[in-house]
């Protein structure tokens, strides 16, 4: 056989091979497609093909990727978010929230937009190598990771007017929730209750402004760090907390 021949029938077993293994499953608006493509956690790499309003279609990862990176221990910081954006402009796609995307105009480009987006998606999960299992995380990039988790649009280091003074506060978060967000660490009980007093004055204060803001303050009760938060000092800050540890409970107020 000649080497054109070889390319050809290499081409041509590539080719079967990806049309055998890319299944799709239909849904109400579109279908999710299965790829042969795994992530290092063994899970296939999942995409969704969405049929818009407007006839044109839309390609999501369904916010799997960053999802993925999330729960397996790398803190989504916005030098990684940066990261993720390179990826994307390298490939043509956005980063809609938390979700990997390719708007289509027409129909007859959907599979080059799936592969840009199989590309991405690959690139942005090999970021996980970034992790950093050893090296203590702050706990305001912790908290600041579930909220850009979240795929909610926010405002880090925000300004905000109360009767006395301007507070700012460590996270906004918009898409009319109306959330001020603010991660309380603490090296001993008698530094937790000086944060819990000093940040109930502040919310009070915000709120008899207007009290339509919905104030909370995050709680590091990380490991030994549960021992700090006591009945007095959780007394202060009671009525706006959220200990870390059940921070299913700001996931939800974030949904």
């Amino acid at each position: 056989m000649s080497t054109v021949g070889q390319c050809e029938q290499l081409i041509t077993s590539y080719l079967q091979h990806m049309e055998h293994n890319l299944k799709g499953t239909p849904t109400d608006d579109g279908c999710v497609v299965l790829t042969p493509f795994i992530r290092p956690d063994g899970e296939a790499i999942e995409l969704a093909v969405v049929m818009q309003s407007d006839g044109r279609f839309r390609l999501t990862d369904m916010g799997d990727t960053l999802g993925y990176l999330y729960v397996n221990g790398l803190t989504l910081s916005r030098a990684v978010l940066e990261n993720v954006r390179k990826a994307c402009r390298r490939f043509d796609t956005s980063l809609e929230g938390a979700t990997l995307a390719v708007p289509l105009e027409e129909q007859l480009v959907i599979g080059e937009g799936l592969h840009r987006l199989v590309q991405t998606v690959l690139e942005v999960t090999a970021l996980i190598q970034k992790r950093r299992p050893i090296e203590r995380i702050t706990f305001d990039a912790e908290v600041e990771s579930l909220i850009i988790i979240s795929g909610r649009v926010y405002d880090p280091d925000y300004a905000i007017q109360g009767q006395r003074s301007v507070h700012e506060v460590r996270f906004h978060v918009n898409s009319n929730r109306r959330m001020l967000i603010q991660p309380l660490s603490a090296a001993s009980e008698s530094g937790a209750f000086a944060w819990a007093e000093r940040w109930a004055y502040r919310f009070d204060d915000i709120l008899r402004r207007e009290d339509r803001w919905h104030c909370i303050a995050i709680l590091d009760d990380r490991g030994e760090k549960s021992q700090i938060w006591s009945d007095r000092a959780l007394r202060p800050i009671r009525n706006f907390a959220i200990q870390w540890q059940v921070r299913d409970e700001l996931s939800a107020m974030l949904i």
